[in-house]
């Protein structure tokens, strides 16, 4: 039957930075903060035990941060926040180029997203705050659901739900391990870069329609 089903990631894909820089450079200012680099503090966040619970909703975005900046000095809660709010300021938007995408896809497709997220209700602010009603199908919150990426049973469960067989879904996210994990499982998947080069691999394949639906 072909594809019937596009799954996206949300992280650096439909929020996609066109200028990275800005906000790298801030990023680094928080790391230097404690004495280390921005890499270094972003692999502390990412890459250590407190992330791989909350993002699965065993433990709750404060408790997180307070599990990675106690050990650093950080201790007051109210500090703790206003860092976070710093440090992902202005990152919080679908990017223009992607919501455009998503409507030439639309009509075509069923849409997901897949997101390891500590938001448990991330379909909610995806519809309400990012005004993208009636885009998606379907929203599997990691955190909502128990699982996360790479785990193959929540690739299965985002296929149940927009009820696609793995030959009839594609799933696009940036990272390689995802990727992989996907197209273990008989899903085809795209490595995402940019906007740009997503939509010219969907139009390789032969998904992009020709023209823009202008679908709303």
């Amino acid at each position: 039957m072909g594809v019937q089903a596009i799954i996206f990631d949300y992280g650096n894909v439909l929020d996609h930075v066109d200028d990275p820089r800005p906000w790298l450079a801030r990023r680094d200012a928080v790391a230097a903060r404690f004495n280390m680099s921005g890499d270094a503090f972003w692999d502390l966040l990412y890459q250590t035990e407190p992330w791989q619970e909350c993002k699965r909703g065993r433990m709750t975005y404060p408790v997180f941060w307070n599990a990675i900046l106690s050990p650093l000095g950080l201790t007051d809660s109210a500090q703790q926040a206003k860092l976070v709010d710093e440090l992902f300021e202005g990152r919080d938007h679908i990017n223009a180029q992607m919501v455009q995408l998503l409507r030439e896809l639309k009509p075509h497709y069923r849409l997901g997203v897949l997101s390891n997220t500590h938001d448990p209700h991330m379909a909610v602010r995806i519809r309400d705050q990012h005004g993208l009603k009636n885009v998606f199908d379907d929203v599997v919150s990691s955190a909502a659901v128990g699982l996360a990426k790479p785990d193959p049973e929540i690739y299965w469960l985002a296929l149940q739900r927009l009820d696609a067989a793995p030959g009839e879904a594609l799933f696009v996210d940036d990272m390689l391990r995802n990727t992989r994990a996907a197209q273990a499982l008989g899903i085809p998947a795209i490595l995402f870069e940019n906007p740009a080069k997503l939509q010219q691999e969907l139009k390789e394949r032969g998904l992009l329609p020709d023209s823009p639906s202008g679908a709303g």
